[in-house]
């Protein structure tokens, strides 16, 4: 709230009289302002009578009549008002102090919690300004007139620090925190199954807790995690430190798994999956049981089926985790293996024989079926003809009297490289030894669809088309009907590929004579 100042106190400066004038000077008046402001007022407007002085803040002189604490600052402020009652005496000029004064700094020391442990809180405002006057609300309703409030109820609540003219609040958030800790889990681990000794774990969703362990016979244990060897029943009451709260649990420590007991039928072949292994007692008071073979993943059911020949363990598990294996092997009626050379890098077009290996000697083999890359390849052959053109994967099934199979696997990697086979000197010089230069390449290649001859300087002195391979595409080393000097030549071959496509191929031939 604002409250008007009426001056009639001036500070009245006449320099001279006026010559036959009456200059005594009129009262002056100022309404709108204190002599202490607070900072966070709104702008004070200043009113003067008589009207139509100059207003100054200091040394600044103001247009319009506006005081803004904010602006000005903290601190002492000199009000100035001039005032030119009549040209022919001396203007009156009056100054007011104004004093800005600041928000005291309003703090709460107190903790803002109530829990389970402690049931209310006491909140104390503090400031930065001796002599304040605290008052504390909630929700617009006054509470208490001190610098103390003490409640048992969460809540919003508003302190308010008065000195003089300034007022300063803070908002205080008391809560409530009487959740009880949240035991996720509690078990059991057997640290030794034939022995029957056990540890005791609990899963809780807070890390400042206190464990107190305990059971009917008289066992007491504030361990996090504490050993065992009674079966029964375990109460655990877990209390969060944090806030006090507690939450009680039980947990029930069983007898494990001893033994178990099995039936088995083998298979027919040792390829096919006929065999069978069943579980068909476990010894043991902890149920329910899930079963295993091979250390596959745990599963219901006991049962086995659709085994081969092999050696197998079998596998239970009980409620506590304890586990019972056994090993067991299924040995097939009739059965026999084959197998498959390991075949060497091959050329294109290499004619390549497979022949199968097949152990016991003398096994009467019905039915060869070759495949290559999953097509049928040859159907009842002993052994299998193939021309390298592309990299293959053979697989042979071999099924024998008895109705057995038995399959081997190789891979065929085909060098599809072309190769060009060129000398790196002739002599045309009619002796008939190295006399041409002629070209030779592995059947990758088609033709030649160009083969031409550079000196080095790079003039063309010899050009052909569509030339064969088999070493009748020759240079004579003639041009013009002349024999070339001596030297070192560039050639330059474009090559047609059986495999599509086609590439270059280049070198240098020394000429001799």
């Amino acid at each position: 709230m604002r409250r008007t100042l009426i001056v009639t106190t001036c500070l009245l400066l006449l320099m001279q009289l006026a010559k036959g004038q009456d200059c005594d000077p009129p009262e002056i008046m100022i309404a709108g302002i204190d002599s202490e402001v607070c900072i966070n007022d709104d702008p004070y407007a200043i009113e003067f009578q008589p009207a139509g002085g100059q207003f100054r803040i200091g040394d600044v002189e103001m247009t319009d009549h506006i005081f803004d604490p904010s602006q000005a600052g903290v601190g002492e402020h000199n009000l100035i008002y001039i005032y030119q009652f009549s040209p022919d005496c001396s203007p009156i000029i009056f100054s007011k102090s104004v004093m800005v004064k600041d928000l005291p700094e309003v703090g709460v020391n107190a903790d803002t919690v109530i829990t389970c442990s402690k049931d209310r809180v006491v909140l104390a405002a503090n400031s930065s300004v001796g002599g304040t006057s605290f008052e504390w609300q909630s929700n617009g309703t006054n509470l208490v007139n001190s610098a103390f409030l003490e409640t048992m109820t969460p809540g919003l609540y508003t302190v308010f620090a008065r000195t003089n003219s300034c007022v300063n609040f803070l908002h205080v958030n008391v809560v409530l925190d009487t959740v009880a800790p949240l035991v996720m889990g509690i078990d059991y681990e057997v640290t030794d199954c034939e022995k029957q000794t056990f540890q005791l774990v609990a899963t809780t969703n807070v890390a400042n807790g206190n464990y107190a362990w305990s059971q009917p016979q008289g066992f007491f244990s504030e361990e996090v995690s504490p050993a065992v060897e009674e079966l029964g029943l375990y109460d655990l009451m877990f209390t969060n430190l944090s806030n006090g709260c507690t939450t009680d649990t039980v947990v029930e420590v069983k007898a494990p798994i001893s033994d178990l007991d099995l039936v088995f039928d083998v298979p027919s072949c040792p390829e096919i999956p006929d065999g069978q292994i069943e579980v068909t007692s476990v010894s043991g008071d902890s149920p329910p049981y899930v079963y295993t073979i091979n250390d596959a993943p745990f599963v219901m059911d006991s049962l086995f089926t659709g085994l081969t020949e092999g050696s197998y363990r079998v596998s239970a598990q009980d409620f506590y985790g304890c586990v019972i294996d056994t090993m067991i092997s299924l040995a097939a009626l009739d059965g026999f293996t084959v197998s498959l050379p390991a075949i060497d890098l091959a050329q294109f077009r290499d004619q390549i024989l497979v022949q199968p290996t097949i152990v016991p000697v003398g096994e009467t083999i019905t039915d060869f079926l070759w495949t290559v890359n999953d097509s049928t390849a040859c159907d009842n052959c002993t052994e299998l003809n193939l021309l390298a053109e592309d990299n293959a994967t053979i697989v042979l099934e071999a099924i024998n009297d008895k109705g057995c199979r038995a399959t081997a696997e190789t891979n065929l990697i085909v060098d599809k490289t072309p190769k060009v086979f060129v000398p790196n000197v002739f002599s045309p010089n009619g002796d008939l030894k190295n006399d041409e230069f002629c070209l030779f390449a592995n059947p990758v290649i088609r033709s030649i669809t160009k083969f031409t001859v550079f000196d080095r300087w790079g003039n063309l002195l010899y050009e052909r088309s569509n030339l064969p391979v088999d070493g009748t595409a020759c240079w004579n080393g003639m041009l013009d009907g002349e024999t070339v000097q001596t030297g070192t030549y560039i050639y330059i071959l474009s090559l047609d590929l059986e495999t599509g496509g086609n590439t270059d191929f280049g070198g240098s031939i020394t000429v001799l004579k």
